[in-house]
């Protein structure tokens, strides 16, 4: 309806009633045979139907203005409600702008307040490190330095004293901090004592090796066993040597050979190059000595 924009134009002769042009058509039929008088009175008819026709245009007129005028109210109302809702569109699309503008500018009025405050919970822990620190240091200047007669300084028992929890000091207390190596001298029976004192991570290896070291010994040729005569792997901890209640004594003792004579594969192997006792000569004795036996 908004896109008219001219009013309705209605000719007199389309809105007339049906009914009329044919009665006409009939009247025009029959006038030869009527006479003057009855052609004054058809004539007054006919009169009396044009005023009739007349005004029924004019009201059709007056309905046709009437509905344009309303026509041209409605297409004014709809711009209007048209404008009315493209402002409201841009009302809100502003609205929602400042919305988020302003949540965006919360959000980031609330990080830097945020940081403010962890910033200054920071700032207070450390004041009370320092006067933490301040406090114990004020503590030790006051309980001040005493030294002896000859000028060393004597430290107060509570000073050397590492603090420590009940369960580590628990727990130490079954460490083994002390061990005793024997060692036998091979064919004799000459005995030598010498302790040792181990950590909860020194190994058996580490031991061994110290030992041998001590005493002048190839660490390839001694082994250590405990007085059950159970070997003890070098993989091991001195903690995990010993069963419970059984005491920290180890004894360092040669390796037992599990073979000591050679076969003659391997002494013909290890003879030298060359010499009197080298490959070849050995090689060729044995070939004429086999020689002999096969001809006698």
């Amino acid at each position: 309806s908004s896109d008219l924009s001219f009013p309705l134009q209605l000719s007199p002769e389309s809105k007339l009633p049906a009914f009329t042009m044919a009665d006409d058509s009939d009247m025009l039929e029959g006038l030869e045979n009527l006479d003057i008088t009855a052609c004054k009175e058809r004539i007054k008819q006919l009169q009396a139907q044009r005023e009739r026709r007349r005004e029924l245009t004019e009201r059709l007129q007056e309905k046709l203005k009437a509905l344009n005028n309303e026509l041209a109210a409605r297409k004014e109302e709809a711009d209007r409600c048209k404008k009315q809702l493209l402002e409201e569109q841009a009302t809100n699309r502003r609205l929602a702008e400042q919305r988020r503008d302003r949540d965006s500018s919360s959000k980031a009025v609330s990080a830097i307040q945020d940081e403010a405050k962890q910033e200054q919970e920071l700032q207070h822990q450390v004041a009370n490190v320092r006067r933490f620190m301040e406090q114990a240091l004020q503590d030790k200047v006051e309980r001040g330095i005493t030294k002896n007669d000859i000028g060393i300084r004597v430290f107060d028992e509570v000073e050397l004293m590492v603090e420590k929890s009940a369960e580590e000091q628990a727990k130490e207390a079954t460490y083994i901090d002390t061990v005793l190596v024997t060692y036998s001298v091979p064919n004799t029976e000459l005995k030598y004592n010498l302790s040792f004192r181990v950590d909860k991570n020194m190994t058996s290896k580490k031991l061994r090796e110290d030992a041998c070291l001590y005493w002048g010994l190839s660490e390839v040729e001694f082994i250590l066993k405990t007085l059950s005569n159970a070997k003890v792997h070098d993989e091991l901890t001195i903690q995990n040597c010993f069963r419970a209640q059984e005491e920290a004594h180890f004894i360092l003792v040669q390796k037992t050979p599990k073979n000591v004579t050679l076969m003659d594969k391997e002494i013909s192997s290890i003879r030298p190059l060359i010499g009197k006792k080298s490959r070849i000569r050995a090689n060729k004795t044995s070939d004429a000595a086999k020689g002999d036996g096969v001809v006698g």
